[in-house]
């Protein structure tokens, strides 16, 4: 996933009031255009052949007229004029905002805002040494338009033009639900975010509810809410993974090559926008268009690592958290980490236990809340025996009279990290409810189940570990008490299911079909006495189409 410059931007702003101050007394140290009477180094860098191509790639991407930033850094006189500060401020590494590290000492990042030692340096020298100009004709050409995603195949569209809450605050969270993306089962690859207003829209993240369930508790939320969209501090509020995730100066982002994330069939989603008012509070309707793969991919999950059982003691300036979740020895591949914690937060760290050695994911040496990004390996991470990941979180509790513990308000703490990870070298078979190979279409199971479990696949379904259920009244149970299929308002089963010889023991009146799995083979024994068989992707293929699982 690729990213163009980043700048400074966000928390920068009271970072940046703060440094005003100190830069007066830093003076003397890294000077200024002014600083020795108008005689500049003749050794020092130069603005246009040195520090402006710096800028261009770090920095131009929220510094420009319209952005996020609070100035421009797009011009000599515009960077001269804040030269103390970008000294300081990359000194610090306080800008470039980027919470992970990125020194090689625990992986690099493709999408790294990050200045080089040597680079911050030569600022530094710029500065120092009187901050000359160069030659003008050597200027580097501005960025160019970001990329963009020219057909997607679906754009996700909060519906209202929100203006965000300025009342006492520089920073509103604001989760808006929106319809599902799909009436099929997708991948995604590739995304574009849309904001309606550049200067207020800081970072967004759109998450898809585990379930059904979560999806309606979303709405739930929105619906008791005032105004637009409900508040979301620390998440969506609902249980709930990434999709996609942006901040200022990206364009199109791709997923990595070969790869997808799944997307429900007919899930409504969750958009969460932080809107940073440093420029004011303006409306917007933010928009994320949706590309989905048109060939097999990798199936990719976002992996969570987290510790949800913290307890942190209030009043000190430093207190650690750690978990750790034991794997099956798993042969994976981690493509990139996104960390999250609240406002207390400082460091972070995950680790994986891979083939009996320790190797470090992910290490957030400067966390800031307002930073929240995916950041993505320069190349891709192959465990071959993964058998156990940790997390260590560091916060700063100096504020708190009470305990700390995990919880989505302002209050509370979290300490997780998403891991975007697959499982397979091959992509999943691709479903189709019109396989000709699959041999359970109009097989004998079309046969038992007609007139019994044919639901309106148009509507909605939900299941669970042991049920499945349509809005048309249509219901499975695959075990307990009220085992069997049901035919809409019916109270009794028109099929029942019952074990049988290491399988089920499906009966219809009279007629009786049993289900024996066997490694990643089925055998049916149909009504006649006929056996059929099939593949695990088959009977998935079929359950799926035929709606015995829920399509998304």
């Amino acid at each position: 996933m690729q990213e163009v410059g980043q700048g400074f931007a966000g928390s920068e702003r009271a970072a940046i009031r703060g440094l005003a101050t100190l830069a007066l007394v830093l003076f003397a140290l890294f000077g200024s255009a002014c600083s020795s009477g108008g005689t500049t180094d003749s050794t020092a860098p130069r603005y246009y052949e040195d520090v402006a191509p710096l800028l261009n790639r770090n920095c131009v991407g929220c510094h420009q007229s319209g952005g996020i930033a609070p100035f421009a850094l797009t011009s000599y006189d515009e960077v001269r004029g804040r030269a103390s500060e970008i000294a300081l401020a990359t000194s610090t590494r306080t800008m470039p905002p980027m919470p992970v590290d990125n020194s090689g000492s625990c992986n690099t990042y493709s999408n790294a805002r990050w200045l080089s030692d040597a680079e911050i340096a030569l600022l530094g020298q710029w500065v120092k040494g009187g901050t000359p100009a160069g030659d003008a004709a050597k200027a580097p050409a501005l960025p160019g338009p970001l990329p963009t995603l020219a057909a997607p195949d679906a754009v996700l569209d909060t519906g209202v033009s929100y203006l965000p809450d300025s009342a006492g605050a520089t920073d509103d969270y604001r989760c808006f639900v929106v319809a599902a993306a799909s009436s099929e089962f997708r991948y995604l690859t590739q995304y574009e975010v849309l904001p309606g207003d550049p200067r207020v829209v800081h970072h967004v993240i759109v998450y898809q509810p585990d379930n059904e369930a979560e999806a309606q508790a979303a709405h739930d939320l929105d619906s008791v809410a005032a105004g637009d969209g409900y508040p979301c501090f620390g998440g969506p509020g609902v249980q709930a993974s990434p999709l996609a995730m942006w901040a200022p100066g990206a364009g199109a982002i791709s997923l990595p090559s070969g790869t997808g994330v799944p997307v429900a069939a007919k899930r409504d989603l969750v958009i969460q926008i932080h809107y940073n008012l440093e420029n004011g509070s303006f409306p917007d309707r933010t928009r994320v268009a949706l590309v989905f793969a048109n060939q097999p991919v990798l199936s990719a999950l976002y992996l969570p690592v987290a510790n949800q059982d913290m307890r942190l003691a209030p009043g000190r300036a430093n207190v650690e958290s750690m978990a750790s979740q034991t794997l099956d020895a798993l042969k994976l591949t981690v493509y990139g980490a996104m960390p999250h914690m609240h406002t207390l937060g400082r460091t972070l760290r995950v680790d994986v236990q891979d083939s009996g050695e320790s190797r470090c994911l992910v290490d957030v040496d400067r966390w800031d809340f307002h930073w929240q990004n995916a950041w993505w390996y320069d190349a891709p991470l192959v465990l071959e025996k993964a058998s156990a990941l940790s997390i260590r979180c560091g916060f700063d509790t100096s504020s708190k009279t009470t305990e700390v513990t995990w919880g989505e308000n302002t209050s509370d703490e979290m300490c997780i990290s998403y891991l975007y990870v697959t499982l397979r070298d091959a992509p999943d078979p691709v479903f189709s409810c019109d396989d000709a190979a699959n041999p359970l279409f109009g097989s004998c199971l079309d046969a038992f189940f007609s007139g019994c479990f044919e639901p309106d696949l148009s509507g909605s379904c939900t299941s669970d570990s042991d049920s499945v259920s349509w809005s048309d009244g249509s219901k499975a149970v695959s075990s307990g008490a009220a085992a069997g299929i049901y035919a809409p308002g019916s109270s009794d089963p028109c099929i029942t299911l019952a074990p049988a010889a290491g399988g089920l023991l499906l009966a219809k009146g009279s007629q009786q079909l049993t289900y024996t799995p066997k490694g990643d083979s089925v055998t049916f024994r149909c009504p006649d006495g006929s056996a059929l068989k099939s593949s695990g992707f088959q009977l998935t293929e079929y359950n799926r189409c035929r709606g015995l699982n829920c399509p998304n």
